[in-house]
């Protein structure tokens, strides 16, 4: 079973949402930016959600 040790940290304001990554490595940072998007595109269907713009 995998241990995973990345966390994310999301705080929501009136401009938007902040998402905060942390990763063991660059690989684990790409997959956990994707899952968390991906999931945000899932449940924000209906607010024609445009793709996070992510700075590092």
């Amino acid at each position: 079973m995998p241990v995973f040790l990345d966390t994310a940290t999301m705080n929501a304001g009136l401009e938007g949402l902040d998402i905060v990554v942390e990763a063991a490595d660059t690989g684990a940072l790409t997959e956990t930016k994707q899952v968390i998007e991906s999931h945000l595109v899932r449940f924000a269907f209906r607010e024609n959600l445009q793709p996070l713009a992510w700075r590092d």
